[in-house]
């Protein structure tokens, strides 16, 4: 059904004024940075998956808006 021709997405399509891609980057490397600086506990463990499924969420919700709404 889809063949690209007629997608409604623009791929260099921009997130709060910054390329999704380069969201993703920063995101992903202020995760590494925090985890590699930060001992592991279980309080720990429970802040940081908490904060992740919240930027997850947060993340869905920017990308799908920026694509109308399309699967």
């Amino acid at each position: 059904m889809c063949n690209g021709e007629n997608s409604s997405v623009d791929p260099e399509k921009n997130v709060l004024g910054i390329n999704q891609l380069y969201t993703v980057l920063i995101v992903s490397l202020l995760s590494s940075m925090v985890i590699a600086g930060i001992k592991v506990s279980a309080k720990y463990a429970m802040v940081m998956s908490t904060i992740e499924m919240i930027i997850i969420v947060i993340l869905s919700i920017i990308f799908l808006h920026s694509s109308g709404w399309h699967f």
